[in-house]
């Protein structure tokens, strides 16, 4: 009973550490991906981070590139 309850505890241990490392690793790589798109500009940004969603109505904010 008590090796039992010890490899219980060493795999939950593997587990958590696996799925820390797997957080801190997406979350850096999220970090370099938010701070490039903030680092190409205003016009590109929105482009870049939400590549499928689609303008609404003809309002603009901020600069204009003429067509």
């Amino acid at each position: 009973m008590k090796r039992a309850i010890t490899i219980t505890i060493g795999l939950l241990a593997a587990a958590t550490t696996g799925l820390l490392l797997a957080y801190l690793t997406r979350n850096r790589k999220v970090t370099r991906m938010r701070t490039a798109i903030a680092e190409e500009g205003y016009e590109t940004a929105p482009d870049i981070l939400y590549p499928d969603r689609r303008q609404r109505g003809d309002e603009r904010y901020g600069p204009v590139l003429p067509a």
